[in-house]
């Protein structure tokens, strides 16, 4: 038995935005592994003496955006130190956060309209910014690493008001 024309153009058709979506993941998996190395390598005495996480970023209007492809905007490295949190974005930007006055939430996964990615976030003055792991080609099953993230993040805040109690705790 033969299949109809219009079949078969029905299945092509469902089947080419996965197809695109596919290929555009892989794609920023490969420029995404050289932004890291690059990065990791550019700011090797900045990184020096904290720890650091591949990372992906959004800002507010980013993260509540509903129509969206991907939920982030981009991606690089989260440098944590006992002074400061800095990320190093692909697109040479460079946020500074300094320990004592930012505050961190975590968010975790919010199905609409973020999909299955975890996130934190860091609040800096009036500005709000969402992290969640670079989990590689796949978003899903960020949960994990992203929580390891954060918990590393409260636990050198934390160990910064101990050592200076006068700070009070964000």
């Amino acid at each position: 038995m033969m299949f109809p024309i219009a079949v078969f153009v029905f299945i092509l058709i469902s089947i080419l935005p996965v197809i695109f979506i596919l290929v555009i993941a892989s794609e920023k998996a490969k420029h995404r592994e050289v932004t890291i190395s690059r990065l990791s390598g550019l700011y090797e005495d900045e990184l020096c003496g904290g720890v650091w996480y591949s990372v992906r970023y959004a800002s507010k209007a980013r993260f509540v955006k509903i129509w969206k492809i991907f939920p982030w905007e981009d991606c690089g490295i989260l440098g944590i130190k006992k002074d400061a949190i800095t990320f190093y974005s692909n697109n040479n930007q460079k946020i500074v956060f300094p320990a004592g006055q930012l505050f961190v939430e975590w968010i975790g996964t919010k199905y609409w309209p973020n999909g299955v990615i975890a996130w934190f976030l860091i609040r800096y003055g009036y500005k709000d910014h969402y992290f969640t792991s670079d989990t590689g080609k796949w978003a899903s099953g960020s949960d994990t690493t992203t929580k390891e993230i954060f918990e590393k993040i409260k636990e050198i805040l934390s160990q910064m008001f101990l050592n200076d109690p006068g700070k009070g705790i964000p």
